[in-house]
């Protein structure tokens, strides 16, 4: 197992759920464990949002997850096991297997309680004591009333969410300042807008009129959490080629153009959406009406160039 764990490619891409795929399949193979492990990380993600909709944080790491609440870790799950922090005091635990740790100081100073932590190897966290569980609820409690706005929002890993709803059949809850990202985002105008093969003469002043439709960004972000963030055509993934700068990048094609429908729709975000690199969004668009998915893949398939001469 851990030769898997090292040759992970560390370009994790956290809004495509494949790396959380890739991340629970390399750490916790066995799918009961994997099962375990994704419900406990589950309660604890619920439990922080109650305690404070903004100041809880998941992050991905290749080795582990981690859930931070405050300014604080509050759970980290390894191949090894699952290392829960816990308000005392502490009822008694008759399982001598599960590793304990007490002093008379905080575990960390941020969150001035009488705290400790402890250590369940991950083939037993199937069978985790209620009295651990209560006492780690209360632990991110005390963490979150320290820090209302997790400090680690930009390391937010959307994916690992999204993969445990998947794998689970339930849904969670994204931190309040997700969604504000989310709410504040503007229409844009996307390739679809765009008449590729319109001509534009160089040198002579133009005026260009063109209708820009709102886009429901919920929308967007359902249909990456459905598909990922890597091309549904060529599979091109900005976040592993380029690393966090370019990570989450991608465009979302419209199947019926906006253009086309020119009236408020409600969208299905997996019947009608589908993530796209800029390259292939461009070769969707080379035609009027556009090629279908099937049809720009197939020019990948063939290496035969499509046929572009105006319609």
């Amino acid at each position: 197992m851990a030769s898997s764990v090292n040759t992970f490619n560390p370009a994790i891409d956290r809004h495509d759920e494949r790396s959380a795929a890739t991340i629970f399949q390399s750490l916790w193979p066995e799918p009961d464990v994997s099962q375990a492990i994704a419900r406990n990380l589950a309660a604890s993600i619920q439990a922080a949002h109650n305690a404070g909709e903004s100041c809880w944080e998941v992050t991905m790491n290749p080795d582990s997850l981690r859930l931070n609440v405050g300014q604080v870790e509050t759970l980290t799950l390894s191949s090894e096991g699952v290392r829960f922090l816990l308000s005392l005091p502490l009822e008694a635990v008759l399982d001598k297997e599960i590793e304990f740790s007490f002093s008379n100081q905080p575990v960390y100073r941020a969150v001035p309680v009488h705290s400790g932590v402890c250590f369940v190897r991950s083939d037993k966290i199937a069978s985790l004591s209620p009295t651990i569980r209560h006492a780690h609820d209360a632990y991110i409690q005390a963490a979150a009333s320290f820090k209302r706005v997790s400090p680690f929002r930009k390391s937010f890993s959307p994916a690992a969410l999204e993969y445990i709803e998947r794998v689970l059949g339930i849904s969670l809850p994204r931190p309040g300042y997700f969604i504000d990202e989310l709410t504040s985002q503007r229409a844009s105008l996307l390739a679809d807008e765009i008449d590729f093969n319109r001509p534009l003469p160089e040198g002579a002043k133009y005026q260009i009129t063109i209708n820009a439709y709102e886009r429901n960004p919920i929308a967007r972000r359902l249909c990456i959490a459905r598909y990922g963030t890597a091309c549904v055509i060529c599979d091109f993934s900005f976040g592993a080629v380029y690393g966090k700068v370019a990570e989450g990048f991608i465009h979302v094609h419209h199947l019926r153009p906006l253009s086309e429908i020119g009236a408020e729709y409600e969208v299905d975000p997996v019947e009608d959406l589908r993530p796209v690199c800029p390259n292939c969004h461009a070769v969707l668009h080379q035609r009027t009406p556009a090629y279908s998915i099937e049809e720009v893949r197939g020019f990948l398939k063939t290496k035969q160039s499509p046929d572009l001469s105006p319609s």
